[in-house]
């Protein structure tokens, strides 16, 4: 990466409260690249844009902000997920992209659509079901219902979901589990049962 002249650099050219110093380190080129670009980056976007490969000095320049810009065209095209939602996503998706992969929104909406398929498409059953480990089956409708049962029971008298959550024994005998991921699971077995064969 060229190193930035002075003239680059001017109070003009920073993030607010930025000086000359903060600008010459690795990190404050490459966060002062993505401001350049979009004024208003969010730290989110940063860490992930400027996570490795490559290691922070062998960026190109450019690279940190065509990252944060592929980062916003895969979430614009996605406004089906809530932020906090999408941010998980990202976090699972983003380590198993290459460094051109990251620079491309297709790449990573292919790599989010996995784990959420957009609205109107066909849900991936292991996406949400299946087991972590290879060769296991999903949940099933009774296997669902005797561990909600249980969970129920080991709750009360709270009939909070989290406090069930918190009591639920998943397929491997290990307790507890996500609120979200256990109100996923009973969207997904309910649509199931509902939809005829």
């Amino acid at each position: 990466m060229s190193e930035p002249s002075s003239g680059d650099l001017s109070h003009a050219n920073l993030p607010p409260g930025w000086t000359y110093l903060n600008a010459t380190t690795t990190g404050g080129r490459l966060y002062v690249e993505a401001w350049r670009a979009f004024h208003d980056v969010t730290k989110f976007e940063f860490d992930r844009a400027t996570s490795a490969p490559p290691e922070p000095g062998l960026f190109r320049t450019g690279q940190a902000a065509a990252r944060v810009g592929a980062l916003r065209d895969a979430r614009a095209a996605r406004p089906d997920l809530l932020d906090a939602v999408w941010e998980r996503c990202i976090l699972v998706v983003y380590p198993t992209l290459g460094e051109q992969d990251r620079e491309d929104a297709q790449a990573i909406l292919a790599g989010i659509a996995v784990l959420r398929p957009p609205d109107g498409e066909e849900s991936v059953d292991h996406a949400f079901l299946a087991r972590r480990s290879p060769g296991r089956p999903p949940w099933s409708e009774a296997q669902f219902r005797e561990h909600w049962r249980e969970a129920e029971a080991d709750a009360a008298p709270s009939q909070r979901m989290v406090d069930i959550a918190a009591c639920f024994r998943r397929l491997d005998g290990e307790l507890g589990v996500d609120l979200n991921y256990l109100r996923r699971l009973r969207r997904q077995l309910k649509k199931r049962t509902e939809t005829p064969e």
